[in-house]
């Protein structure tokens, strides 16, 4: 008897045991698996039905993360960037996006864009980051010129300028105000009034492996403190490396060279690391706390020339 009481008891055990086995079992087929995160990829040009003829029309339909590829053609388009996307031009000598003297050729308004693969012409400013919101964009691979400006980051961080192409052919490359912590490398930069501009509190940005060639500026800052400045090679400007009211730059390890005025000019700017770099045949390859050069005001030759009649005046009829 006692055995048959046992034999039961285990039973009920085992029998237990199996309801909470497939019960567990049910709960858990219920849950959902995760999906992965889907994107989409746009086209623009080229052949298709499904193809837009805008940049703009493709970004306004994609969703955070898509992609927007634009294939070889000439698109007269002022462009608004809101949202997280991979914008591809298929190859940047033949993907022309002309911004017919509009303030910019493309406007960022989100962080963790990107933007490769066109050239970029015809604005005031080829790129326009500006606020403190708009973080992580990428702008590589492209040719910017025949903008007044080509790139303009204003308040921005962590973003990327690199692989580019830049010719202004009358003012800035690129500018920064007020913009840290990001990074410029490996550009080419001709042709330009500033090539690379560091503005009122841009600092702890880095600047390396630049070509700055033929540019009335090569690098210069302004009120402008902890940036870092490497392996450049800053050759055929007037000014290689212009410095004003900016400290603890680190300047080292560039190529100066060939620049007509000065290699590097400092102005009221005191502690920066400036050695060691590789100077040859600049007029000058360093010169340090003197005045920036002195600029006439409009009317000064006229204005001495009417002093030296009026005294001419005056003595005549005294002889």
């Amino acid at each position: 008897m006692k055995v048959k009481k046992n034999l039961l008891k285990t039973y009920c055990i085992y029998f237990f045991i199996l309801i909470l086995f497939l019960f567990s079992f049910n709960n858990f087929s219920s849950i959902k698996t995760c999906k992965a995160f889907e994107t989409n990829t746009f086209f623009v040009g080229g052949t298709g039905d499904e193809h837009y003829s805008k940049i703009q029309e493709a970004i306004d339909n994609s969703k955070e993360n898509d992609t927007v590829i634009v294939f070889d053609g000439i698109y007269k388009e002022s462009i608004v960037v809101n949202k997280s996307i991979n914008l591809i031009g298929s190859n940047r000598n033949n993907v022309f996006i002309n911004g017919n003297d509009s303030l910019y050729v493309f406007l960022i308004k989100s962080s963790y864009v990107n933007i490769s693969g066109f050239t970029i012409m015809g604005g005031k400013i080829g790129i326009f980051v500006s606020g403190s919101e708009f973080l992580f964009n990428n702008f590589s691979g492209n040719n910017i010129s025949n903008n007044s400006e080509c790139i303009r980051f204003v308040n921005t961080s962590n973003n990327k300028i690199f692989d580019n192409i830049i010719q202004s052919q009358s003012n800035f490359g690129i500018i920064l105000y007020e913009s840290c912590n990001n990074t410029i490398s490996e550009n080419f930069l001709v042709d330009n009034g500033k090539a690379i501009s560091i503005n009122k509190w841009s600092d702890n940005n880095e600047i390396y492996k630049n070509n700055l060639t033929e540019n009335e500026f090569g690098i210069s800052f302004d009120f402008s403190y902890n940036n870092l400045v490497f392996e450049n090679y800053i050759r055929n400007n007037s000014y290689g490396v212009y410095l004003t009211n900016s400290k603890i730059n680190n300047i080292t390890n560039n190529y100066i060279q060939f620049n007509q005025k000065c290699g590097i000019f400092s102005s009221n700017s005191d502690d920066n690391i400036i050695k060691p770099n590789n100077f040859l045949e600049n007029k000058q390859d360093i010169q340090l706390d003197a005045k920036p050069p002195e600029i006439k005001a409009s009317g000064f030759e006229f204005l001495l020339l009417f002093v030296a009649i009026f005294l001419i005046i005056c003595a005549k009829k005294f002889i």
